[in-house]
């Protein structure tokens, strides 16, 4: 069982995912980046990362605020978070 210590390097999947995430935010991509912070963020949740998931929750509401119309299903997702 992991401990939460996880470190993912630069070609780690969950790495690139946030990457990806990031840039499409950076580039104003806000629906893009929403899928690739909630991909990540589960797979940080699994490997018990919690500083990496709350970066990821983070920006994934920023991200979902961004957005020019906010779905029931990014409102489920923020309420998950919260859980």
């Amino acid at each position: 069982e992991r401990t939460g210590n996880a470190t993912y390097e630069t070609h780690t999947v969950e790495n690139q995912l946030r990457l990806l995430g990031d840039l499409c935010f950076l580039l104003r991509d806000y629906e893009t980046a929403l899928l690739q912070y909630k991909q990540c963020a589960a797979d940080f949740k699994h490997d018990k990362s919690w500083k990496h998931l709350g970066g990821a929750y983070e920006m994934w509401a920023i991200a979902n605020f961004l957005t020019a119309a906010p779905t029931a299903l990014n409102k489920r997702g923020i309420e998950s978070c919260l859980e």
